[in-house]
């Protein structure tokens, strides 16, 4: 959890957050205005695929416990 928050706390401050910005940030390159643009315009669909994806995975894992529960039970 600690480098997890140190690595927002840098994304947030060098305003990285795509793979595509985070990759040229790493080799000291700045992306084209126009990629800026793009870059920025896929944030929001990112992060509520983020959250849909996190969502199945947890349902998927919670239930296959519960069903794993229920026939340990029987």
């Amino acid at each position: 959890m600690y480098f997890a928050t140190r690595i927002e706390k840098y994304k947030k401050e060098y305003n990285v957050q795509t793979y595509k910005e985070i990759i040229a940030f790493t080799k000291g390159e700045t992306l084209s205005e126009i990629d800026q643009i793009r870059e920025e315009a896929k944030r929001p669909y990112q992060k509520v695929l983020s959250t849909v994806i996190s969502a199945v995975i947890a349902a998927v894992v919670c239930g296959g416990i519960g069903l794993a529960l229920m026939l340990l039970v029987k």
